[in-house]
């Protein structure tokens, strides 16, 4: 039986090679597409939610949000003070975080002030104990150079450059009457060049000093000291006597700058702060 051919409405693709203009279907994305057709369906969602809470809600879902609010999250109804409070709250919380952060920065710099405070102390005290420790130094030097009277007790029997048939020249010292035995100490620190007897002086000592003065000791009734010695002014160099040209216990004194001729010595022992 012979096939019917239904004829054909299309038009005879041409056969010259060349397809005929036609405009390409614009085939979007999958990413793309699907990506704007959630947020279609997402809101028919909400609206058909939406829709369906407001009729069972009714009116009051409308005209009150927080009881809205409150019916969609399970019946508990949300004032706007107890939404205002939640606000505080998390505010209050991430403005704790900041207060708990100055106070700790605070407390750092209140270490720090304090550390740097024990230090500056520490310091100080270290320059006070200095500063007093250079002073009873000096002062102890100075006690050490300071020059004395020999005798604690005496009367001034005769002064210098005085005339008298007891010495053959005139008086080349001061004589400081005293009982015998009494000690005679170096007015100041020195070092021993003569103990021995030395004729009209009976038993002398010699001291010469830091500034080349010298100091005789004379009449004394013994030596208490050696040449060479190095003494001071706490230093006994023998006691009082009466040895030599003399007429009493006494001690003769004798001030030689330089070892050169004697002075007076209440002259020159004031000159030293010493007052006979």
């Amino acid at each position: 039986m012979p096939k019917h051919r239904t004829e054909d409405t299309h038009e005879p693709r041409p056969r010259t090679g060349t397809r005929p203009d036609r405009p390409r279907p614009r085939h979007r994305k999958p990413a793309r597409a699907l990506g704007r057709f959630v947020p279609l369906v997402a809101a028919g969602v909400v609206l058909a939610s939406g829709g369906a809470l407001a009729a069972e809600l009714g009116d009051s879902a409308t005209s009150d949000p927080a009881h809205a609010l409150g019916a969609a999250s399970g019946g508990n109804v949300l004032t706007a003070a107890e939404l205002d409070a939640a606000r505080q709250e998390q505010l209050s919380r991430g403005g704790g975080r900041r207060v708990l952060e100055v106070e700790q920065r605070d407390a750092r710099m209140v270490a720090r002030l304090e550390a740097r405070a024990e230090r500056l102390q520490a310091r100080r005290e270290r320059e006070r104990k200095r500063r007093a420790a250079e002073r009873e130094r000096r002062q102890a030097l100075a006690e050490a150079r300071a020059w004395r009277p020999p005798l604690t007790g005496y009367d001034i029997t005769a002064t210098f450059g005085q005339s008298s048939s007891l010495w053959s020249t005139v008086h080349t010292g001061v004589d400081l009457a005293a009982p015998s035995g009494m000690p005679v100490t170096s007015t100041a620190p020195g070092t021993v060049t003569f103990a021995g007897y030395d004729g009209a002086y009976g038993y002398k000592v010699v001291v010469e000093h830091e500034n080349g003065t010298a100091t005789w000791y004379a009449h004394l009734a013994s030596l208490s000291v050696n040449v060479g010695e190095v003494v001071s002014h706490h230093t006994v160099v023998g006691p009082v006597g009466s040895t030599g040209n003399v007429t009493g216990p006494h001690l003769h004194l004798e001030v030689r700058p330089t070892g050169g001729e004697p002075v007076d010595p209440v002259a020159a022992l004031a000159g030293q702060g010493v007052h006979l």
